[in-house]
């Protein structure tokens, strides 16, 4: 009698918990909130590398407004391989830990047209700059505007583990890339997910996508949804790239696989969705034309798969064989076409 007793008071309150809200957001409830203000004060960090190296997992990551410079030396990838200075560095043991931009009151900032929070990186690392590298699974970008890498930008951020989310954010750094790829060549493959919604890919800012992301699980769990890559100024390159195996790029070791893609907005550059290379066969192209908005589309269809027609080109000293895209420009993609091809 007094254990049922028992077991109705915890659910009385538990309802009472939920009316009032004396229960947080499971997010808060995992780990801490840290707090980067660049004034420093109140407990809070100066830097954000310093509260990531201060987090553990779960942890929430308030970046106030201002302008935020960041160097991270001496750090190992999958704690051996270094030393290493990226700009920003997760390691593999920061799991789950959540960076997101906030107002002057706290409160997380959703517009990535309006952020406060602006970070600048020094990285130097000796494979190609990576801005910001996250060696950590489930790590969130939530609200923040990723700018410029010194001495020059590469890879503004570069994604080797698996669950990465870039929600709400920026990234205004001149050809900044989002770049995920393995960094092995064996069947172990980390990247199977990812989440990049809502966010504003400014100045050519890019997604390459790269040799193992992708190779297994569902394509449902790996979203590319809502955003804004109208900021090309006439690029040459892709707004989304698929780079798999078979080029004449040594790091391209690997196959990739195909992800959703929808409710982007594209305009002005030549090419839009794209994959070189040996891809998975789970690449959605009539869905990718149906369900994204471009300021003009333009595809060469090959009646025989439905799919675009494949083609080799030079990129430099490199072939990228088996090229396939959505385009925006049709003289620019009759030079591959064949006869009894259809134009989309």
């Amino acid at each position: 009698m007094r254990r049922q007793c028992l077991h109705m008071a915890c659910a009385r309150f538990f309802v009472l918990a939920l009316i009032f809200g004396i229960f947080q957001a499971a997010t808060a409830m995992d780990g801490k909130i840290l707090t980067v203000k660049a004034e420093g004060g109140g407990g809070s960090y100066t830097s954000i590398q310093s509260a990531i190296d201060g987090a553990g997992p779960g942890d929430i990551i308030d970046v106030y407004p201002g302008d935020y410079y960041e160097a991270a030396p001496n750090k190992f990838v999958g704690g051996t391989k270094g030393p290493h200075q990226f700009g920003l560095f997760f390691g593999a043991d920061q799991t789950g830990v959540t960076l997101r931009g906030v107002d002057a009151e706290g409160k997380p900032i959703l517009d990535p047209h309006s952020l406060k929070a602006h970070i600048r990186t020094n990285a130097t690392n000796c494979f190609g700059y990576s801005g910001i590298f996250v060696d950590a699974d489930n790590i969130t970008l939530q609200g923040v505007d990723i700018s410029d890498n010194e001495p020059y930008n590469n890879k503004t951020i570069e994604i080797v583990a698996n669950g990465f989310k870039m929600l709400n954010c920026a990234m205004t750094a001149k050809v900044g890339a989002l770049y995920f790829g393995e960094i092995h060549d064996s069947a172990d493959i980390r990247i199977k997910t990812y989440q990049i919604e809502g966010s504003w890919f400014a100045n050519g800012s890019f997604i390459s996508i790269n040799s193992g992301a992708g190779m297994e699980g569902a394509v449902s769990g790996r979203i590319i949804r809502n955003n804004d890559f109208s900021g090309g100024n006439g690029m040459s390159w892709a707004a989304i790239t698929f780079n798999g195996s078979g080029t004449g790029v040594p790091w391209f070791k690997l196959s990739v696989g195909g992800a959703t893609i929808e409710g982007n907005k594209m305009a002005n550059m030549d090419s839009f969705i794209r994959t070189r290379g040996t891809v998975l066969e789970e690449f959605e192209w009539d869905a990718y034309l149906a369900n994204n908005k471009f300021d003009r589309s333009v595809a060469i269809i090959n009646p025989a798969d439905g799919k675009p027609r494949a083609f080799d080109y030079m990129s430099g000293a490199y072939l990228m064989p088996n090229t396939r895209k959505i385009g925006a420009s049709l003289e620019n993609q009759l030079w591959y076409a064949q006869s009894g091809d259809m134009i989309r």
